[in-house]
């Protein structure tokens, strides 16, 4: 029996919806094993050990990354202190009294110098790009890079694109507002992650095409 011209482009259209149902269902799933490998990276606990460095930086976020950027100073572990992305109106001192209070180290415990803070960065790739013109201009080898576990993929990412000679060392700070595990129950935490990953594809596809 021979196929009527209506029967065959409905055949075709078919096929093409068939396609197309495959492609989206290809992609989900895709997409699917990038966000769960994503969210298993994250750092679940603050590194342990005694890495040293030239250098500390924080990247402006939350008063505990300030902590642990102080912290690391204190404790020696880098030669100078660098925030990245402070508004215009906050002091040297502010940044202090915000340290002091999500730390069990009293105020005098906290050195008052080797501490530089930027002001123009207002993003991820503005703290990149702050922090090695910083870091340039201190001839630094090597670097300890402070900011939130759910945040250092991305910030990463974004450091070695704007500053590759130098080596980075990551030290994550655990957000206590972010839950990683059962994100079903945790519906604030699961927007907030799938919205740093799509960020953090963005960028991996940006820096591709910049290099």
């Amino acid at each position: 029996m021979a196929t009527s011209p209506n029967q065959a482009v409905f055949s075709k259209q078919r096929g093409s919806l068939r396609l197309a149902l495959c492609f989206c269902l290809l992609l989900i799933v895709v997409w699917g094993v990038g966000f769960t490998r994503f969210v298993e990276a994250i750092p679940r606990a603050e590194p342990g050990g005694e890495a040293k460095a030239d250098a500390i930086v924080v990247l402006t976020g939350g008063a505990q990354r300030l902590g642990a950027g102080f912290r690391l100073l204190r404790e020696g572990r880098g030669a100078n202190l660098f925030v990245s992305g402070v508004h215009g109106d906050v002091t040297a001192s502010d940044l202090h009294a915000l340290a002091v209070l999500h730390e069990t180290a009293e105020e005098k415990d906290y050195p008052r110098c080797c501490v530089e803070f930027g002001t123009d960065a207002q993003d991820t790739k503005g703290n990149a790009k702050e922090i090695a013109a910083w870091a340039r201009t201190k001839n630094v080898a090597s670097l300890i890079m402070v900011t939130s576990n759910y945040h250092m993929q991305r910030a990463f990412l974004e450091l070695r694109a704007s500053l590759p000679e130098v080596r980075v060392h990551r030290h994550a700070v655990i957000a206590r507002t972010v839950m990683l595990g059962s994100l079903w129950r945790w519906p604030s935490s699961l927007v907030l992650l799938v919205g740093e990953y799509h960020k953090f594809l963005w960028a991996g596809i940006r820096t591709v095409f910049e290099t």
